[in-house]
């Protein structure tokens, strides 16, 4: 997991008028908390920190946060654990740091990607994703920003696990080894769904003609 810096300014007035004026400027409010540690207020330029948090690792970077207080600074090793936003989920309202030691072990969720094409799928298959993200327990410097796994190889009814999973040393994953990522089902699991659901679409159509009322044959 790579480093990045941010800039930050310690904020004394907290409240929603507060806040709402800081946004107003320009910058987010949020707050450094930690394990023995007492929170910081702070708040940083909007724009940097969506630059922050929009690189290949996203939310997933380690922040070291230069908080500025009457003219002096203070590092803080971060990592950002929330962020609210607005109700169109376009711009930040507040954001969470935890406060971190690289020498202590953290635990994150890490996103997983699947590159390639599966053999399956090219025959007719469909590749179905059940997990999307694992937690892992490692040194924050040694976390996995996401994992590019390679799924060009599987074919129908072939899955791919946890325990498929290529992890460097050093890093505990938190899951179960047998916990599914993703499978291939076979065309005719698709087949068989289609034909299933346009036989009872015929059921059900012939039994509202049965139901329906005959018209009535003019008197002659």
């Amino acid at each position: 997991m790579h480093q990045e810096k941010l800039k930050a300014i310690k904020r004394t007035r907290t409240g929603k008028e507060s806040c709402k004026k800081n946004r107003n400027e320009g910058f987010i409010p949020g707050v450094i908390y930690g394990k023995n540690f007492d929170n910081v207020l702070v708040k940083v330029d909007a724009k940097e920190l969506k630059k922050t948090l929009t690189t290949r690792a996203g939310t997933r970077v380690i922040i070291n946060l230069d908080v500025e207080n009457n003219g002096e600074s203070t590092e803080y090793t971060t990592m950002v654990i929330e962020i609210q936003k607005d109700v169109f989920q376009k711009r930040y309202m507040h954001v969470d740091f935890h406060k971190i030691s690289l020498d202590e072990l953290v635990n994150t969720e890490v996103p997983i990607i699947l590159r390639g094409e599966a053999i399956g799928v090219k025959h007719g298959g469909m590749m179905d994703q059940i997990l999307w993200t694992v937690p892992f327990e490692a040194l924050p410097l040694d976390l996995p920003e996401l994992l590019e796994v390679d799924i060009s190889h599987l074919d129908e009814n072939d899955t791919l696990k946890v325990s498929d999973l290529s992890i460097k040393e050093g890093v505990k994953v938190l899951a179960d080894s047998e916990e599914l990522i993703a499978v291939v089902h076979p065309p005719r699991v698709m087949e068989e769904e289609e034909t299933e659901a346009e036989e009872e679409a015929t059921e059900e159509g012939a039994g509202e003609e049965a139901a329906a009322p005959s018209e009535p044959v003019a008197a002659g």
